[in-house]
């Protein structure tokens, strides 16, 4: 009884074990390097002044990032179960193959948050009934009103979680169904959890942005008056971005409009010194995103695995298996009335065509019918009564 207790009540020493990330240099060199190649790459595209070309720096940036956060928790994984973390290439690889099912089952939550409001939409569309629509909504309303509560929690724990569940190397069911059965059975616990490690996260990058900024302004300011480069520094970081005013080199960087003459003329070193004072700088966000990073990873490492040991699966799979049944029996109705369709008829219900039809009214004895449309001719008629056509 104890056991189930002490199991089912808050363990708020995941918040200390979550410090212990600041000591671990594989997941933070996973996520940095990660980012810092994508940093690069939206350089590089950027520096050809082209909006597509920018575009697509800022998409293999992202692409970078998500893998490494996969790649980071996938090491922090190893940390949690108390085994030898994989390489850091084998993190890298296992981040970009998984961003497909990241992104995946991030779409099907969306999805099913989607399925509640169109239900949601419907029971609000009948409280419009006149009369009877009135007295539905006295209890429509606040279950709508509950039923949104619970929705929002479940919803953050459920997207709180989706990285987590995938460093586990869960499939994307089994994922959904960890992550629906956490929501459905452990929701308040683990929502507590997650705001915890958030405001500890937050902390952390507070002290680090201000002591990594205060470190960047005496670095900035000693290169500025020891290496004289400010100028030239500001005009090659405003030229990267193509669509930022008064971007051009020429206008930033001293030339004068008389005579074609110029005051400073940048040599190879200036331009080298942009590119040292773009990585100082890239260094500096990564360094103040990657630590708090890598302690809310551990936290939420620890999380997923203590909310999977505490609730029930079954009731994720029962929810996942009934949606699942829902839609293979509307497909199989869709399937048999379109074979219905296209079945075609036997031969002997074929219908014939008038034409035929009156050929063969025609041939039988005793039958008078005219050959034009097929009306009945009474006997001694010369004419049709209906078209007017010789009946000879």
């Amino acid at each position: 009884m104890q056991q189930k207790q002490i199991a089912g009540g808050l363990d708020l020493s995941i918040l200390t074990k979550a410090l212990a990330g600041l000591t671990y240099w594989r997941p933070l060199a996973i996520f940095a390097l990660a980012n810092f190649v994508g940093l690069a790459c939206l350089v590089l595209l950027s520096a050809a002044k082209s909006v597509p070309l920018t575009l697509l720096g800022g998409l293999v940036w992202l692409v970078l990032s998500g893998a490494g956060y996969l790649g980071a928790g996938h090491s922090m994984v190893a940390v949690v179960e108390e085994r030898s973390p994989p390489a850091i290439l084998e993190s890298l690889l296992f981040g970009i193959f998984t961003l497909p099912r990241f992104i995946g089952l991030v779409i099907i939550e969306f999805l099913l948050i989607l399925a509640v409001l169109i239900i949601e939409i419907i029971l609000l569309e009948i409280c419009r009934i006149p009369a009877l629509g009135g007295l539905l909504s006295l209890g429509i309303l606040p279950a709508l009103f509950l039923v949104n509560v619970g929705l929002v929690v479940g919803v953050m724990v459920m997207f709180g979680l989706t990285g987590p569940a995938l460093w586990f190397g869960e499939t994307v069911s089994g994922a959904l169904s960890h992550l629906l059965a956490v929501a459905r059975g452990r929701p308040g616990a683990t929502l507590f959890l997650l705001l915890l490690l958030g405001i500890l996260g937050v902390l952390l990058g507070a002290l680090l942005l201000a002591i990594g900024g205060y470190a960047l302004s005496l670095t900035a300011t000693f290169a500025g008056g020891i290496l004289n480069t400010s100028s030239v520094l500001l005009s090659d970081l405003l030229g990267v971005f193509p669509w930022f005013p008064g971007s051009s080199l020429d206008a930033m960087s001293g030339w004068s409009s008389g005579g074609g003459a110029y005051v400073l003329q940048p040599s190879f070193n200036d331009h080298v010194y942009v590119l040292s004072g773009l990585l100082t700088a890239a260094t500096f966000g990564i360094l103040v995103a990657a630590i708090p990073n890598n302690v809310m990873m551990l936290g939420l490492a620890y999380v997923y695995q203590r909310s999977v040991q505490e609730v029930d699966r079954s009731a994720g799979d029962r929810i996942i298996g009934g949606v699942v049944s829902k839609v293979s029996e509307m497909r199989e109705k869709t399937q048999q009335a379109a074979a219905s369709v296209r079945k075609p008829k036997p031969s002997g219900e074929e219908t014939e065509s008038p034409t035929h039809a009156v050929d063969t009214a025609a041939a039988q004895p005793g039958a008078s019918f005219c050959k034009g449309c097929g009306a009945k001719l009474q006997e001694g008629d010369q004419f049709c009564g209906e078209c007017g056509r010789p009946v000879s």
